[in-house]
């Protein structure tokens, strides 16, 4: 009787420990997970800001093109 008690108490530590085992191995997954899920969106949203950032700079180049393409048409003079 006490053997198998001490059977049962042994095998029910057992199964405690890998239990908990099991948890934190899932914990660990989850923060990794979470953590690459986070550096991808942060690397995404700097490449999103870089090129929002080209593109105005484009957009700027090409108005101070076109002003300056606008104001050497009107002071040339008619023919």
């Amino acid at each position: 009787m006490l053997l198998e008690s001490a059977q049962r108490s042994s095998e029910q530590e057992l199964l405690e420990q890998q239990m908990l085992e099991d948890k934190l191995r899932a914990a660990d997954w989850e923060t990794t997970e979470d953590e690459m899920v986070r550096e991808v969106a942060q690397k995404s949203f700097s490449e999103y800001l870089r090129h929002q950032e080209e593109q105005a700079r484009q957009a700027s180049a090409v108005s101070r093109c076109c002003y300056c393409l606008k104001s050497v048409s009107a002071t040339k003079p008619a023919r």
